[in-house]
């Protein structure tokens, strides 16, 4: 049973849900870096580095408010991983959900 505002209990996505999740370039992008990444916890400054695909700060910055804005709490609300906010941290989830949706991609 799928929740309007995320996976079914059993921890799954649905083929949608994994398709709207991965529709943004941004979001596959993100998923990709940090299903390479060897640590857990991110900054959102350090996930917005990661990922610009310049050196420009002021591009940097404009992946940064991409990311708090629009792409983080996505992927929270779809629990493929933790964000928060107001410390601006990002944990990744054991159950490594990167790697899954990244299969379906």
């Amino acid at each position: 049973m799928t929740d309007a505002n995320g996976p079914s209990r059993d921890g799954t996505l649905s083929e949608s849900e994994c398709h709207e999740l991965l529709a943004s370039e941004s979001r596959q992008a993100l998923l990709e870096w940090l299903a390479t990444a060897s640590d857990r916890s991110h900054t959102l400054e350090s996930l917005a580095s990661a990922v610009s695909s310049s050196d420009d700060m002021d591009q940097v910055q404009a992946v940064s408010l991409s990311l708090h804005h629009v792409h983080l709490p996505k992927l929270d609300d779809a629990d493929v991983l933790d964000y928060d906010p107001n410390s601006k941290t990002v944990e990744c989830r054991a159950s490594n959900w990167t790697e899954r949706l990244l299969e379906q991609f």
